[in-house]
């Protein structure tokens, strides 16, 4: 609407003879432009008198006091229109209570142009007054209703509360939460329906909303019904009357245990991974030491008993780098879902004496009495035999780390119909009840203090998990606590009749045996490796030839085509497939046994050495007993 333009009609305004209601027309800032006739009778003020000034003028100080006339247009601006009812003063200090309807003009542009104001005076009209009453008493049940619609699908908990603190609704979603049916929260207050821990901050955070005016965001936890703790962010507000007070307050909860839990998760992953790469460090650091100081002592002494410990000392100390590496290589494996079993019918005291001596170092340094108890026939399962014996000296290893010097280690292996179980036990600093369900995670520790200097990595009761999982069986762990022992038992499948031979008997030395001369080729862009094992070739009676590089390699075949090449993968330029795509496509070299040494042992890597036409596949640092056989082997 549109006013009009001269002051005359200014005060004339559509409704002029109105009888019912006093109207007014307000201009954008919210000052009287005009008036009907019957605002002038109804508030005893002529046009003259109200014209150019605030709306403000027509209402009771106590409301202007309480911002009643500019919170009215406010609303009207933002929703179109306003109802509510107020207080008037005439002239001579009558007041009146009015219904005041405000509506908010725009024009055809939707351009604000002011407000219509339309004030009935209901002192006198009862019935009016009751009317009024009930139309409004209708329109705040359908707000109600439409309220509890939208509250009902909210994603979370919605709740409002008087000022006392009693609840005077609940959504479906907040009475579940709370407890009980609707009907049974609403007129109970929070120390009504929760421990002390848990109302007293719901209580405080009540007390902050109300007093910050606006409300507040808050983290509130409350237990479900089995007793998990369930985290939500929390929005608290008041809700205010006409006059601003505020009568009610409202809440709303939104779960987010899922997400605190996976933060908490990824700070946990990050801390265990701290704490692994800090164990790794020193686990490392350990064997680099006396692998340092051997060496020292071989350049000061001559041959001799202390040349031999120095040896015997080197072994031990690689033999441990390399666990190190093959656990840490294993883990990547499994979590790339790249470990497959090569299973075969085995006898188990096979396996056990196997893991036995891949653990004797550890087991003899510490002076511990070993048992074995063995069935007195062949217990047969299907199974990888290297990769069972890895977890059997995983298992014997952790009971040697963590058993007093001179103490007793027992390894027990029977049938159980149709299982094979294998037992380890040990009377060692045992494991914590609360870490039973943990001690098999990746990288868990039992005692990460410095009492155990072989402490380990954390991963290998992990990795034997994984592996007796893949054989079909389950590991469990059974302590009283700490300082009562440890019990590691391993259930695997064995079905009656299988046979077996009991394989190659472990004791039998790889070595002195007729090694004739090789023409070898090493390839390898690590000269003191290459080096090294060139020398290790040319004591065991070989013919080595030492080279750098693909081009290298290549020269030196079309010079003089050898029997084996121990030829490196991962060498800059021209890598160690391109040189074996080369080798295989001369005549000359049909006959040539080519052997990937490399550092990558992963079944893909086996796969690709053996499509790029590769005899063998060896992980480096080459066991001497595999060059041994080799050279024991190997025939014109």
């Amino acid at each position: 609407m549109e006013t009009l333009p001269d002051d005359e009609e200014r005060r004339r305004p559509a409704g002029e003879g109105s009888r019912e209601f006093a109207l007014f027309v307000l201009d954008p800032e919210g000052r009287i432009q005009s008036e009907n006739l019957g605002a002038e009778r109804a508030t005893g003020l002529a046009a003259a008198e109200v014209v150019g000034r605030p709306l403000a003028v027509l209402y009771a100080d106590e409301a202007v006091a309480a911002g009643e006339p500019a919170r009215n247009l406010e609303t009207a601006l933002q929703w179109g229109y306003f109802e509510g009812e107020s207080w008037r003063v005439g002239r001579d200090g009558e007041r009146a209570r009015v219904n005041l309807i405000i509506t908010a003009l725009r024009d055809r542009h939707q351009r604000h142009t002011g407000y219509a104001v339309a004030m009935r005076d209901m002192t006198d009209r009862p019935l009016l007054a009751a009317t009024i009453r009930r139309r409004n008493e209708v329109l705040l049940q359908e707000s109600e209703e439409r309220f509890a619609r939208f509250a009902e699908n909210l994603p979370g908990l919605a709740w409002i509360k008087d000022l006392h603190g009693s609840y005077v609704y609940v959504n479906e979603a907040a009475a579940r939460a709370f407890g009980g049916p609707q009907e049974a929260i609403t007129g109970r207050t929070d120390a009504d329906l929760f421990p002390p821990e848990l109302a007293g901050p719901f209580i405080e955070n009540d007390r902050r909303a109300l007093a910050g005016g606006t409300g507040i965001q808050v983290i509130e936890f409350l237990r479900d019904s089995e007793g998990v703790l369930r985290h939500s962010i929390v929005s608290k507000f008041p809700i205010r009357d006409a006059e601003g007070r505020p009568r009610l307050l409202g809440g709303i909860a939104i779960d987010i245990t899922d997400r605190v839990q996976a933060e908490e998760a990824l700070r946990r992953a990050d801390r265990r991974k701290d704490e692994f790469l800090a164990t790794l460090s020193h686990e490392l650091r350990n064997p680099l030491a006396p692998i340092r100081n051997a060496l020292h002592i071989l350049r000061q002494t001559g041959p001799g008993e202390a040349a031999d410990r120095v040896h015997e000392m080197l072994d031990h100390q690689l033999a441990r780098l390399i666990r190190l590496v093959d656990d840490l290589l294993e883990v990547s494996r499994i979590s790339g879902g790249r470990l497959d079993l090569r299973k075969e019918p085995v006898d188990l005291a096979s396996v056990v004496q196997s893991a036995i001596e891949t653990s004797a170092p550890l087991i003899e340094a510490a002076s511990h009495q070993l048992a074995v108890s063995l069935p007195d026939r062949p217990l047969v399962v299907d199974a990888d035999p290297i990769r069972l014996g890895q977890v059997l000296s995983n298992l014997l290893s952790n009971a040697a780390k963590y058993t007093a010097d001179g103490g007793h280690i027992q390894v027990t292996v029977r049938r159980d119909g149709a299982s094979a179980v294998i037992t380890v036990r040990d009377d060692g600093i045992g494991i914590p009840v609360e870490m039973h369900s943990r001690v098999f995670d990746m990288f868990a520790q039992v005692d990460r203090t410095l009492k155990r200097a072989q402490g380990g990595l954390g991963i290998g009761l992990a990795l034997a998990r994984t592996l007796v999982e893949l054989h079909g069986g389950r590991i469990e762990v059974k302590s009283a606590g700490l300082n009562q022992g440890s019990e590691f038992t391993i259930r695997i499948p064995a079905p009656e009749g299988r046979q077996g031979s009991r394989g190659p008997d472990p004791h039998t030395e790889i070595g002195a045996m007729s090694m004739p001369p090789h023409n070898i080729l090493v390839v390898d862009d690590s000269r003191d490796g290459a080096d090294s094992l060139g020398m290790v070739l040319k004591m065991m009676g070989a013919e080595p030839r030492v080279v750098y590089d693909g081009p290298s390699a290549l020269a030196a075949i079309r010079d003089h085509p050898p029997t084996t090449v121990l030829l490196d993968i991962g060498m800059p330029g021209m890598d160690g497939y391109e040189v074996a795509a080369e080798i295989r496509k001369n005549p000359a070299c049909s006959k040539v046994r080519m052997i990937a040494l490399t550092g990558w042992g992963s079944e893909e890597e086996r796969r690709r050495s053996q499509a790029a036409g590769f005899d063998d596949h060896w992980v480096k640092p080459v066991d001497p007993a595999k060059l041994r056989e080799l050279l024991g082997t190997r025939t014109e």
